[in-house]
């Protein structure tokens, strides 16, 4: 029996493509920070391709909160999935930094000493060598706390015993060297639109929509200016929020649906023949529909006001062919 953790709703979506090329018999287990409608809809979805599932919901309150829910996760993997009489033999996960998952693996691997283990993307931290998937940023002092926990893996632990590692970014340097590419929107990618260029009477409609992003630690006065500016700039039609956002942007249309952007985009292409214009910070989501469609457009938004760490994701971008724009 196989496991496989997901943390978010891209996640999801990668799962189910590795769950349907595989011909093996699936576990699911999802962790969130809160159960939105997205995380429902994917996890609603996913389900039907596992023969069972779990969900976990993680506390960031305060750290003594954070400790009592970290307990209680290493007591649900034990209950709920140890004490099945079900032998898991591979784990998949793509939040290679959790140290929930690393609690999870080191229960497993007790369990089963000969536990193979694969990853897969998260986004583009994947690609990112300043991102928390290739700089530990746990303390001296976090390892030894989390060890006396009961967790015996950590970030390079994790990476080093992967066996391999499936990523959505073709030709592009992962976490590991031995990776496998894997398609996330050909399951529903229409390959016979029927609305191609000697179909239209009239020149298309073109779409902005600007993806929300969360951008710690830009405060929110500053996020909200941003949005502004970039709105005001472009004449944004539609914003489209982040599954993880906190703040509300009420200048903007807002997208809301179940679908995570990937899935909307293509469902949107589909139904009409518009040209879509996609305005972003530097959001995987962006990335991962580049090339996509003739009628998509990517532009990458820079401004002094976006914290230093995040120059590497826009290098990303470029060498991807992306344009970047600034507007300070």
């Amino acid at each position: 029996m196989n496991l496989i953790i997901c943390c978010t709703p891209l996640q999801m979506l990668i799962a189910e493509a590795i769950i349907r090329q595989s011909n093996e018999k699936y576990i699911l287990l999802v962790l969130s920070l809160s159960k939105s409608n997205k995380y429902t809809y994917y996890l609603n979805n996913l389900r039907k391709h596992t023969i069972d599932s779990y969900f976990f919901e993680i506390s960031q309150k305060n750290k003594i909160l954070q400790l009592i829910n970290f307990i209680k996760f290493r007591y649900f993997v034990i209950s709920e999935i140890l004490n099945k009489d079900v032998k898991i033999k591979s784990v998949y996960i793509a939040s290679i930094d959790s140290v929930y998952l690393h609690s999870a693996l080191s229960l497993l691997k007790y369990r089963n000493s000969r536990l193979c283990i694969y990853t897969f993307d998260d986004g583009t931290a994947n690609i990112d060598e300043n991102s928390q998937f290739y700089i530990e940023n746990r303390s001296k002092y976090g390892k030894i706390f989390y060890f006396l926990l009961g967790n015996r893996y950590n970030l390079s632990i994790v990476k080093k015993e992967s066996s391999l590692h499936y990523t959505i970014y073709k030709n592009m340097k992962n976490i590991i060297y031995n990776t496998e590419y894997i398609d996330i929107v050909h399951f529903y990618q229409n390959k016979n639109d029927a609305t191609s260029e000697k179909n239209q009477i009239s020149p298309p409609k073109c779409i902005s929509i600007l993806l929300g992003q969360p951008l710690s630690p830009m405060t929110k006065k500053d996020y909200i200016h941003l949005i502004e500016k970039i709105h005001n700039n472009f004449n944004i039609d539609f914003y489209f929020p982040h599954p993880r956002e906190e703040y509300s942007i009420n200048i903007i249309d807002n997208i809301n649906c179940d679908f995570i952007f990937e899935e909307y985009i293509i469902s949107e292409l589909k139904k009409n023949n518009y040209i879509y214009h996609i305005f972003t910070f530097f959001s995987s989501a962006a990335l991962n529909i580049n090339n996509l469609s003739e009628r998509i457009s990517i532009f990458s938004i820079y401004s002094n006001l976006i914290p230093t760490t995040y120059n590497n994701a826009y290098n990303i971008f470029k060498k991807q062919n992306v344009q970047i724009i600034t507007i300070d």
